[in-house]
Order: structure tokens, then C-alpha cells, then sequence
């Protein structure tokens, strides 16, 4: 796109200057200094749009680096290629006697000129306009929400559409929010005690969430275990850390390895939640994040999830 806008520039300024020149210089005097006058706008704008994408090489991903880069390869050999390849091409194939002749203008370049003239005569009323016009965009900028909700993107009878948002009111939610705790020390959470102090009174705040769908924790999974195991409707936590392990050993590993790590040291809260717009769930992450940081758990966002430490 560069490259033909160069190019554009630089034909039109050819044929223009081309079409007035009634010195009788040659064509490759010409083009000459056809290269002298047009070298400068085009490096500084070559310049600019190559920083443009230079800016975006210090984006994490690599695809995002390699078309930075990429890019601004690009612009440099279009510059180059436009001011070397067109005007010797230019030289070659056209004739100056063909430009004698008297060029009659069509209503597009009489408007132009005429919208020329207006600009250069009311430069002061337009600069003044344009400057407030930037100085309002500034302040209302700052009032610009990011968001995006990609299922809104299909139209309301879209089965697309239709499908998933059935599916997110039926399953509690098709986003995953997680939080994982590590606990630092000798502690772990094979400890009841730790098990009732974090992560029990997280998992029932965030049921609490209207937000919130479902959650899955490891206080819920391993009380459904221990009701199991004792044949009882009462869902209690076990009392000690040798019958967490132990309902672990006989249910098995894979029943609760989602929520609780080999070592009983990392554990994870998956949360299911109804907002699909980013807005709205980038409030909710901070929302848990402020409720971890005010319940003395040390909490760090990172994308989607949020990474709690969980100190005795």
C-alpha cells in the first residue's frame, strides 16, 4: 500500500511538472530533478510509518514481531524502489513531446484548485478549528471503554449465536475464571484448617457473585468425598490430614487432580462466569482481586486468572 502511494505521488508530480515545462529540458533532466524534490517528503514519511511498525516488535508474540519487522522491510524497498525504479522507467518509455501540448482541465482539478486556494486563504480560521477539534478528541479519548464481545458479532438468529448463549445459561457459564493459591512454607492443603481459612470462604464469596455461574474448588470436592465415604447427606470437611490424603488415595488421583496438585501445595478455583464482553469481565477479575487483597491474601492478575498466595 506504501509502495503504490509513493508511486502515486510520484506520477502525478512527474506528469504534472512534465505537462508545464516549456524550457525544453529532456526527460532524464527532468526526472532528475523530479528525485531531488520528492526525496524528502517521501523519506519523512517512510520514516514515520516505519516507526509506526517498529513500535509493535516488542509485542510478546512472535508472529506480531516478524510482521513488525517484515513491515518495515517493506516500506524501505518501497522508498528505494520509487525513487530509483520509477523515474528510470519514466525516462525510458516516455517522450516529452507528448506533454507540449495544452492540458485541459476536467471539473476534478478545477475543484481541487479551487479547494487549494480556499485552504491557503482561510489557513488561520482552519488551523484554529482543527486545533480545538484535537484538543476535544484529547479530552474525550480519555473516556474511551475497550471492549469486545465477539458472540454479538452474529446476528440474533444466528445458530452460532443461539447455541452458545444457551449453553452459557445451562452450564453456568462457559468463561473460566481461575484463582490459584500456593501455600508457602512447610503449610499445605491437606490442612482442614488451611482448607477452611482460604479457600472455603473464597469459593462461597464467589458463588455469591451474580457474575458467577458454578465453581469448582478443592473444599467442595474433597467434602463431597468425605460425605461419600462416610455414607452421610452432610457434606463436612474431614477433621485431620490423614483422612484428606487418605479420601484422595481411595478416590483416586484423576477425581480431583483439577483442583489440588500432587504435593497438596497449589490449589485451583475454577469459576464459570455469564459475561462475554471484556468490559465486563476485566471488572470482575479486579473485583476478586480487591476481595483477595482485602481478606490478606497477596493476589497478581495475570490475562484471565488470578495467581493468590496464600501465607499461614
Amino acid at each position: 500500500t506504501m509502495g503504490l502511494a509513493y508511486s502515486a505521488h510520484m506520477l502525478n508530480d512527474f506528469f504534472a511538472r512534465l505537462g508545464q515545462n516549456h524550457q525544453g529540458q529532456s526527460v532524464p533532466v527532468f526526472s532528475e530533478k523530479l528525485i531531488q524534490h520528492m526525496t524528502i517528503p517521501l523519506a519523512m514519511t517512510g520514516f514515520t510509518t516505519m516507526l509506526g511498525f517498529l513500535a509493535l516488535a516488542w509485542n510478546d508474540l512472535p508472529a506480531i514481531r516478524q510482521f513488525a519487522f517484515l513491515s518495515a522491510l517493506g516500506v524501505v524497498l518501497g522508498f528505494i524502489l520509487t525513487l530509483t525504479w520509477i523515474p528510470a522507467l519514466l525516462t525510458i518509455t516516455h517522450r516529452q513531446r507528448a506533454y507540449h501540448q495544452h492540458i485541459t482541465l476536467v471539473w476534478v482539478d478545477k475543484a481541487a484548485q479551487r479547494l487549494a486556494r480556499f485552504a491557503v486563504k482561510q489557513r488561520r480560521i482552519i488551523l484554529a478549528v482543527a486545533t480545538l477539534v484535537l484538543f476535544a478528541s484529547a479530552i474525550y479519548s480519555t473516556q474511551i471503554e475497550s471492549n469486545t464481545h465477539y458472540v454479538r458479532d452474529f446476528s440474533n438468529t444466528s445458530a452460532v449465536r443461539s447455541d452458545f448463549e444457551h449453553i452459557n445459561q445451562k452450564l453456568g457459564g462457559v468463561t473460566p475464571v481461575e484463582i490459584i493459591l500456593h501455600a508457602e512454607g512447610t503449610a499445605d492443603f491437606s490442612d482442614p484448617q488451611l482448607i477452611k481459612a482460604y479457600v472455603q470462604p473464597l469459593a462461597q464469596w464467589l458463588r455469591q457473585q451474580s457474575d458467577i455461574g458454578s465453581v469448582l474448588d478443592w473444599a467442595s470436592a474433597i467434602s463431597i468425598l468425605n460425605a461419600q465415604a462416610q455414607e452421610r447427606e452432610a457434606i463436612l470437611l474431614p477433621t485431620d490430614r490423614a483422612s484428606v490424603k487418605q479420601l484422595v488415595l481411595f478416590a483416586g488421583r484423576d477425581s480431583v487432580r483439577a483442583v489440588i496438585s500432587a504435593d497438596y501445595r497449589t490449589t485451583r478455583i475454577i469459576a464459570r462466569v455469564h459475561p462475554q464482553d471484556t468490559a465486563r469481565l476485566s471488572a470482575l477479575i479486579e473485583r476478586i482481586r480487591a476481595h483477595l487483597v482485602s481478606q490478606g491474601v497477596s493476589a497478581q492478575l495475570v490475562t484471565a486468572k488470578v495467581n493468590a498466595r496464600a501465607t499461614t
